[in-house]
């Protein structure tokens, strides 16, 4: 179903804090090597190639991109705006985890602090992102995305090479959808549905509730 909606993966966009447990030994704490200051956050996870990343944002801006080489998840938060009670944006993170051939990632960062979310991953990764009010780019990752974004923009960076997806499924509920490559149209059409197909293994669910969806070659 394509709506808008104040929680992201069971998270509530309130814009408030993660409640901090109630015994102060288990607060809330960066990992070792992980870098928060007042207006950055920046940390890694080891994640293997053909990995799954989930990913719960309920605002920002947001780029998903691979490195070449790159076997882990790593994060980097930038704010435009500081937070309020010297508070950092490691209080707003639910969950950062990487167990295995899964990792997640959850933030509640407030809109009003404008941040930048860059997340690289492994070339060959799966993704399941799930965008409150969003402006995401993925570009340069192989393998199955599913990709909601409440409110905003959603542009999908593809190669020219039929062989890289089976399906590309795109639905915008209210807004629109630009094909961006060579040949391509723009839709208004109000609820919007496209498919393409491929001659790959890898699928594309690209969903937008309010917005603009787009696909653009690399």
């Amino acid at each position: 179903m394509l709506h808008w909606t104040t929680r992201v993966l069971g998270m509530d966009c309130d814009n408030r804090p993660i409640p901090l447990p109630h015994d102060p030994g288990l607060r809330l704490r960066p990992q070792q090597f992980d870098t928060v200051t007042p207006l950055e956050f920046e940390g890694v996870r080891p994640l293997p190639s053909g990995s799954t990343l989930t990913l719960g944002v309920c605002n920002g801006e947001v780029h998903i991109l691979s490195a070449p080489g790159l076997e882990s998840v790593k994060v980097s938060v930038r704010l435009g705006k500081p937070l309020n009670r010297e508070r950092t944006p490691l209080n707003y993170m639910r969950r950062f985890t990487a167990v295995g051939n899964e990792a997640e990632i959850l933030w509640k960062l407030p809109e009003e602090t404008h941040p930048v979310i860059d997340i690289y991953v492994p070339l060959n990764t799966n993704l399941n992102l799930q965008l409150g009010k969003a402006k995401l780019e993925v570009k340069s990752v192989r393998g199955n995305k599913q990709i909601s974004v409440g409110k905003g923009t959603a542009r999908l960076y593809v190669t020219d090479e039929p062989q890289e997806y089976s399906r590309i499924t795109v639905n915008v509920a209210m807004g629109s959808f630009s094909d961006l490559r060579p040949g391509g149209t723009e839709n208004h059409q109000v609820p919007l549905h496209r498919e393409f197909s491929g001659t790959g293994s890898a699928t594309v669910d690209l969903q937008v509730a309010m917005g603009k969806a787009e696909i653009s070659l690399e």
